[in-house]
């Protein structure tokens, strides 16, 4: 085992640190060894000026200085938590096998000692590493932008979720009979635009195509609804799409305008954008499709407008540290709306997660994933732990159907809560994707 750096205190930081010939370290060595379970050579011991201190100037105080200080305790049990969960996530980013990955555990309270793994390539013809600051497509985490705009112009009283979606949107079936809060949940029954086959043909022959939100509205309107508004949940891109142009019709401007204005620019995000353009800024991860033994498609270049409003967004690993707390705890809206906002629904094809207004749930664990080809990422924040996980790979699924990020968020989730968290597998489209690059040749 790693040797374990505990956080010694002290009343001031004038006292000499005691070296091991003391009697005081002995003593303190002896005592830190019995209360933790720790084999002598284990233990590492550092002097931090910053901490709490403590008088150690007998056996007694030595005894109160451990038991009194839960910066001591919390820091030893998180450490050697955190050497082993690290060197796990590693093991499952191998069995995983993608070209690479971040990862990043984070918390304000250190209930868990934070740690960041980069792995492998973001580049993998140029064999450039994968690290921090590349920029990434992130997908389905748009909807939790769209989501808090939405739930802004609540706040402000233009709009209320209970509101019927025939007040501000014409042409969805049966829109007189389904709520906001019913598009935002996904209990609306509205037809999914990406399980539309003609609409997914057409992107995959024309990867590059620009589309825009009147050809890409079209589609779920085509479609009846998959059931009675209010009676089932049924993930659909539709719905964040509906929403963001309810946006642009209350507020009489660009989605793009709004969302820099109330949340890019409130918050600090410099490297988050509303894709505009097509392209990833640099410093940027390529992503890729899998096509078995070892082989990798390049797939960067596929337009992101075909997810407009639903997952068009691109970010960076900081960012989106900033982004999963804030979405998690509500800062950018009131107490009330949050509390709205979390009320979900289960989600049986999401497994252990609840869907609420465009947010999922996992076990406390607060946030959204994104999946487009090339590229899986999912951001989650436990506001009662203050604990956050991110994770980005640059594959939307691995050869098996596993969508890595969500399947590395799942791992250390059930690995913190000691109970496993179901991960969602589709069937492997290797041998489809590997017969479509061969047509398009």
């Amino acid at each position: 085992m790693q040797p374990v750096s505990l956080k010694i205190v002290y009343r001031d930081d004038i006292r000499r640190f005691p070296s091991p010939n003391d009697l005081t370290y002995t003593k303190l060595m002896a005592l830190i060894v019995e209360k933790f379970g720790l084999q002598a050579d284990q233990v590492e011991v550092k002097q931090l000026s910053e901490c709490t201190f403590f008088p150690i100037d007998n056996d007694k105080g030595l005894q109160d200085a451990i038991n009194r200080s839960s910066l001591l305790k919390l820091y030893v049990s998180q450490t050697t938590q955190s050497q082993t969960l690290k060197a796990l996530v590693q093991a499952e980013i191998i069995r995983l096998n993608v070209p690479g990955a971040l990862v990043r555990v984070f918390s304000s309270s250190r209930a868990v000692a934070p740690f960041d793994i980069r792995w492998g390539l973001a580049n993998v013809e140029k064999e450039i590493p994968m690290h921090d600051s590349v920029h990434f497509k992130v997908a389905s985490i748009t909807k939790t932008f769209v989501g808090t705009l939405l739930l802004q112009l609540v706040d402000e009283g233009k709009l209320g979720l209970d509101d019927l979606l025939s007040k501000w949107f014409y042409g969805v079936p049966q829109a007189d009979q389904i709520t906001i809060r019913q598009v935002g949940g996904m209990t609306s029954g509205i037809f999914n635009m990406t399980e539309d086959t003609p609409f997914i043909t057409t992107f995959i022959q024309d990867t590059t195509r620009r589309w825009i939100s009147d050809e890409l509205i079209s589609v779920p309107l085509s479609h009846p609804l998959y059931f009675p508004p209010g009676s089932d949940i049924h993930y659909s891109n539709s719905s964040a799409l509906i929403l963001a142009l309810i946006v642009e019709k209350i507020t009489g401007n660009s989605i793009v305008t709004e969302v820099d204005k109330r949340i890019f620019k409130r918050l600090h995000l410099k490297e988050t954008e509303w894709a505009v353009n097509e392209g990833l800024k640099e410093p940027a991860s390529q992503g890729y499709i899998p096509l078995g033994g070892g082989e990798l498609w390049n797939v960067t270049d596929w337009a992101l407008s075909a997810a407009w409003g639903s997952g068009n967004m691109t970010s960076t690993l900081k960012d989106l540290t900033v982004w999963a707390q804030a979405l998690a705890t509500g800062a950018t809206l009131k107490k009330a709306t949050q509390v709205e906002r979390l009320q979900g629904t289960p989600f049986p094809d999401f497994l252990d997660t609840d869907y609420g207004f465009l947010i999922m749930n996992t076990l406390g664990y607060i946030g959204h994933w994104g999946s487009f080809p090339g590229f899986s990422s999912r951001i989650v924040y436990n506001p009662t732990t203050e604990v956050g996980i991110i994770a980005f790979t640059n594959v939307q699924q691995n050869e098996e159907g596993v969508e890595p990020a969500v399947a590395l968020v799942d791992f250390i989730i059930s690995h913190l809560e000691g109970q496993t968290v179901k991960t969602f597998v589709a069937p492997s489209g290797v041998k489809n994707w590997k017969n479509f690059k061969t047509s398009k040749k």
